[in-house]
């Protein structure tokens, strides 16, 4: 037993002179993106699937970011609709008056409608080959309307034709107030559609309406079997940083209000909300992920950070560990929130913990 204790009494300064290292330490505490892809050098937009047109664009900003060496970056899903803020004169081929109906631009950039008669309308032909819808509007696609309403009277009626009209009552109770469509009335209709038939949105309906007049503003079609992200595979292993490991990770992006939205730029609508994600790779054994919705305040006139957090396994021999992904949408709300809308973005952040708490 005196060997035993004589012998513990050699190992014991060994053991205190010779902590046992900590794994994690080089990991956690600091950005483990590399400054490309904090510069966005690598991120690419995606939708899904395989589209021919751009719904997203992903440019750079001339804005001052969050600190001297941030690279700004503006995302935005672009309005299919040309001219939908209506700060310029309307198409005379895509904008036609039916049955003595008339539809105005007004000096403050609304489209007025007046329909005097039961019978009237307002025709938007969406496959107009100079203004209308400025994707083609392909095969097998789901579209989604919106715009700000303000209805002069009790009731105003709106349609997508095709071969089964469904006429969109929207029905009032303050004939002052600019109200949201679909939002307000989701109750009462669906304002999706398919391509099919005669590809017209109108103001009034096709079937006998109400004598109705008023306005709508920022006129907005976006796509909605696709989803537009902006993302990137992270690898395991990358200069100047450890191999990652599986644990915690918490993604944060810094968001602004895009100054340069309408008038200021015509027809670049703002993003209400912003996305974003941070998701195991396709090829992961197990699936985790997790996403963050947020949305737009005056408070993001000023840049905000967003993050989302969530627990990644990270496989052996894996090439990437996980996926990050930014919208300026509502990917995960009902389907009215999906929106077009542009984004300010800078200084992409990602941090591990062991123990999956942050500071």
């Amino acid at each position: 037993m005196k060997k035993l204790a004589f012998l513990f009494l050699l190992i014991l300064p060994l053991l205190v002179s010779c902590p046992i290292e900590d794994p994690f330490a080089s990991l956690e505490g600091t950005n483990l993106l590399s400054d490309n892809e904090q510069a966005f050098t690598g991120w690419a937009v995606e939708y899904g699937k395989t589209v021919s047109y751009d719904y997203m664009t992903f440019n750079d900003s001339t804005e001052a970011g969050p600190d001297s060496d941030s690279t700004v970056k503006r995302l935005e899903i672009v309005n299919l609709v040309p001219n939908g803020d209506f700060e310029n004169a309307l198409s005379a081929t895509a904008w036609v008056d039916v049955g003595g109906g008339s539809g105005t631009i007004s000096a403050d950039g609304h489209l007025n409608y007046n329909l005097p008669n039961t019978v009237d309308r307002v025709d938007f032909k969406l496959t107009d080959s100079s203004d209308g819808l400025s994707d083609g509007l392909p095969a097998n696609s789901t579209y989604l309307i919106h715009f700000n309403l303000l209805s002069a009277t009790a009731t105003s009626i709106f349609e997508y034709q095709n071969d089964s009209p469904q006429p969109w009552t929207c029905s009032v109770s303050d004939t002052t107030k600019v109200y949201l469509f679909p939002d307000y009335f989701i109750d009462s209709f669906d304002s999706t559609f398919q391509p099919g038939g005669t590809n017209i949105f109108s103001i009034g309906t096709t079937s006998t309406g109400d004598v109705s007049s008023g306005y709508i503003d920022n006129l907005r079609i976006n796509r909605t079997d696709i989803t537009p992200n902006l993302g990137i595979s992270v690898p395991v292993e990358s200069d100047g940083r450890d191999n990652l490991l599986s644990g915690t990770y918490r993604f944060t992006v810094y968001v602004k209000n895009d100054p340069a939205v309408t008038p200021v730029t015509a027809n670049r609508m703002a993003a209400d909300f912003v996305s974003i994600s941070i998701l195991s790779p396709d090829e992961a054994s197990v699936m985790y992920s997790n996403t963050g919705v947020f949305e737009s305040s005056s408070a993001w006139d000023d840049w905000t950070a967003c993050s989302v957090t969530a627990f990644i396994q990270i496989d052996d021999a894996a090439t990437y560990a996980f996926r990050l992904l930014i919208s300026p949408s509502n990917n995960s709300g009902a389907y009215y929130k999906r929106d077009v809308g542009s984004i300010l973005l800078a200084a992409p952040v990602i941090e591990y913990s062991s123990d999956g708490s942050f500071e």
